[in-house]
């Protein structure tokens, strides 16, 4: 398998949300008000993009019998596994790409939307969005995802020996990715974007970086290792 790791792959063109340590530091007043009110700023704009994510899910969605029929469209109360995955979809689309999220909670769901409303409406992507989620995720998200054009698959997601640890609960849904082209044929080449990233400027073009099984940037805060946070996957039953 080859893998390829990629320094400056997403470093430009996504953003990871910060993880805010507490280090001692010495500041004027004068810094400390800017501070504040940098503070209040950045939790005044949270709060309205919550209250639009929380208006647009509960007042301008539209019913998944609404909008049109894609391959694999959620089935309420169906929940695909390892051992019963989805049958194989016959479909044509323009594009063999795909970008490709998985959420499992509410509050990723929203990332989710936010990052394929830019994708769609502030960078014109031209290739298709695929959406992993838990099969307990509330049937209002889907319908917004549906709504936005994306195949929805409900996916129990595999067993975690971690499970103790809250954080890492349907984290492994993300290696099912790796299987998607034996439940879309027509997929060749997957972009796997983690939805706590934001999107800064078009990916339609990582696409076409020369050709291996994997690629992802290298995690600058580990030892020679890569991030799977942002993966570019060449779909075939070598991985």
């Amino acid at each position: 398998m080859r893998i390829q790791q990629q320094t400056s792959l997403a470093g430009s063109v996504v953003q990871r949300y910060p993880v805010f340590s507490n280090p001692a530091i010495t500041m004027s007043k004068a810094d400390a008000l800017r501070n504040s009110r940098g503070l209040a700023f950045s939790m005044g704009l949270a709060i309205l993009v919550l209250w639009f994510v929380s208006f647009y899910l509960h007042g301008n969605v539209r019913p998944a019998s609404t909008v049109p029929n894609h391959p694999l469209e959620p089935i309420v109360g169906l929940a695909y596994t390892l051992e019963h995955p989805p049958v194989p979809v016959s479909e044509t689309l323009a594009t063999p790409f795909a970008y490709v999220f998985y959420a499992t909670t509410p509050q990723y769901a929203c990332s989710v939307l936010v990052n394929i409303d830019r994708l769609q409406n502030r960078f014109n992507a031209k290739h298709r969005i695929i959406v992993l989620v838990k099969p307990n995720l509330d049937t209002s998200y889907l319908s917004a995802f549906t709504a936005h054009n994306a195949t929805v698959i409900p996916f129990e997601p595999p067993q975690n020996p971690t499970q103790d640890v809250p954080y890492y609960q349907g984290v492994l849904l993300k290696l099912v990715t790796f299987r998607l082209h034996h439940y879309i044929p027509s997929l060749k080449r997957i972009l796997v974007l983690d939805a706590d990233e934001l999107i800064l400027q078009s990916l339609d073009h990582v696409f076409d970086l020369p050709e291996v099984d994997l690629a992802a940037p290298r995690a600058y805060w580990l030892d020679d290792e890569f991030s799977s946070a942002f993966l570019l996957i060449s779909l075939s039953d070598r991985l």
